[in-house]
């Protein structure tokens, strides 16, 4: 099975994707003032309950049909792999990373943890199919 080279982004890309994302956001949060729109959220969002709001609206305006998303690993982990040439789903996960620094003043090491949210990939149940020799 061949494997995608990953290739590094760079700080730019990164924000300008976490920009195109949180506009989608906007985009999403206002076509919900439509009832319609607002049922069929509410029908996609009882699906993935442990996701924020923001990434259910990103969920469903990239893949509207989805019912079940996970990484490529997790997916992977569940006897299921990702076919190639699938699009990711992008959404925000949730991060921390304990930083520590010298205070200028004291000469002391302060220990502080600052949270981040970088972009992850996802992808819908339909994405992937069941891998040989593992149940579905």
């Amino acid at each position: 099975m061949a494997h995608k080279v990953r290739t590094r982004t760079t700080p730019a890309e990164r924000q300008a994707q976490a920009a195109a994302l949180h506009a989608s956001i906007t985009e999403q949060v206002t076509a919900l003032r439509d009832t319609e729109q607002w049922e069929r959220f509410l029908t996609l969002a009882r699906s993935f309950h442990s996701y924020s709001l923001n990434n259910v609206l990103l969920i469903a305006a990239q893949r509207p049909t989805a019912t079940a998303v996970a990484g490529f690993k997790q997916w992977q982990a569940k006897g299921r792999q990702v076919r190639t040439g699938e699009k990711a789903l992008k959404i925000f996960g949730y991060a921390t990373k304990k930083i520590t620094e010298e205070d200028p003043a004291t000469g002391q090491e302060l220990e502080r943890t600052t949270t981040y949210y970088p972009v992850l990939s996802v992808f819908d149940i339909a994405q992937p199919d069941p891998i040989d020799g593992t149940e579905d």
